[in-house]
């Protein structure tokens, strides 16, 4: 693994420190203040910003669990779950939880039956909050789990609804300097982190480099 990867993890590993802060800081104040919703979108965002960051570098570990509590946290969000005692006393567990995943997956470090034992238990108190069945939120540990193939891309059947409801048609645009390789991040890591969010009707790469007298570009699509 390139050092400078390493680098991205432990930048990751930064940020997502200040952020779990965030949620501690948040979760707290909220017991005093359950119907804060300034502070509700403070944590809901700490969240997201965690499952964002770590989809976009590759540590599912971190994206699959943190996107359960972001799911929790949407809910809340929406009014359709009253904060409380028992659902502070619950995120801050998955809060510690987070940081353990973020901690082993900068470290490498393998994970023990304790950690899964442990997940498993919060993954099963969580979907209480969600009306899930019980297969549905999966454990984030165990490293057998598939993932998207790189460059794997997908047809949106006609009429597609996304998960707001609403037909999700998008159109991203994704532009990398010619130094990102170098630095040590994956362009794919970006697709494939998109996968996961929805299907792509049409995937087009463009690689391009500035050579020649005439400083035009080359193109291979």
């Amino acid at each position: 693994m390139s050092s400078e990867f390493d680098a991205a993890k432990h930048t990751f590993a930064s940020e997502s420190s200040e952020l779990l802060h965030e949620m501690e800081y948040a979760l707290l104040h909220l017991e005093n203040s359950p119907d804060d919703k300034d502070v509700i979108n403070a944590l809901f965002r700490a969240a997201h910003t965690i499952k964002g960051s770590s989809g976009i570098i590759g540590i599912e570990t971190v994206e699959r669990f943190t996107h359960v509590v972001e799911n929790v946290l949407e809910r809340v969000r929406r009014e359709e779950i009253k904060i409380t005692s028992h659902l502070i006393e619950l995120l801050l567990r998955c809060r510690d939880h987070i940081s353990v995943l973020v901690s082993h997956a900068v470290s490498e470090k393998s994970f023990d039956h304790t950690v899964k034992t442990l997940e498993q238990s919060l993954l099963k108190e969580l979907s209480n909050y969600l009306d899930l069945k019980e297969d549905t939120a999966k454990p984030a540990c165990p490293s057998s789990q598939s993932s998207p193939q790189r460059g794997e891309a997908g047809t949106h059947p006609q009429g597609w609804v996304g998960e707001g409801g609403s037909n999700a048609n998008w159109r991203i645009s994704l532009k990398f300097g010619r130094d990102c390789i170098r630095n040590g991040m994956d362009p794919i890591s970006f697709i494939n982190y998109l996968t996961k969010l929805g299907e792509g009707s049409n995937i087009v790469y463009k690689l391009f480099d500035q050579i020649g007298g005439d400083n035009k570009p080359n193109y291979l699509v």
